[in-house]
């Protein structure tokens, strides 16, 4: 999985193009994680970055404006457990996914789905390494805003990378 994976902006940029291409079709993933973004070829540490794959389309849809709450608990957006909600939920997941490959683990955790939900509800995000470089820390606080029209476009997302 990704999660061998060196912090390299190819990762990201990798990630937002998969995206984007589903987007361009259509077409919302809805369960984006480290384990749907999946490796071409066997990774070693130093080597150039191989390919990566977005999979596992079970929860996708092709449905602009959507209902039903879908995804894994740790990657889910908020607006996909309170009310309708558009493919900006790929975003919101992109976001945690690049948290967890800076920090090794998710930014979301809870013994169950309820208490995990909760803490998406009531905590704003707040980068954990002051470490971090300013253009860093700003990707990840765009695209993790708690309101879905406050966060980048996919295609804005990935320029922001490049």
């Amino acid at each position: 999985t990704i999660s061998s994976l060196s912090v390299d902006p190819q990762v990201h940029l990798q990630i937002a193009k998969g995206v984007q291409e589903l987007h361009n079709h259509r077409i919302t993933h809805r369960d984006l994680k480290p384990e749907n973004i999946l490796l071409t070829k066997k990774y070693k540490k130093g080597a150039p970055i191989p390919d990566l794959k977005v999979a596992d389309f079970g929860l996708s849809t092709k449905n602009i404006i959507m209902e039903t709450v879908a995804g894994t608990k740790e990657y889910i957006a908020l607006a996909s457990k309170v009310h309708t909600y558009t493919n900006s939920v790929d975003v919101w997941s992109i976001g945690i996914i690049f948290d967890e490959l800076l920090h090794g683990d998710p930014y979301y955790t809870g013994e169950n789905n309820k208490e995990v939900f909760n803490k998406i509800l009531k905590e704003e995000y707040k980068v954990r390494d002051e470490k971090i470089s300013e253009p860093i820390k700003a990707l990840l606080v765009s695209v993790l805003k708690k309101k879905a029209y406050e966060r980048p476009i996919i295609g804005v997302l990935k320029s922001r990378i490049e």
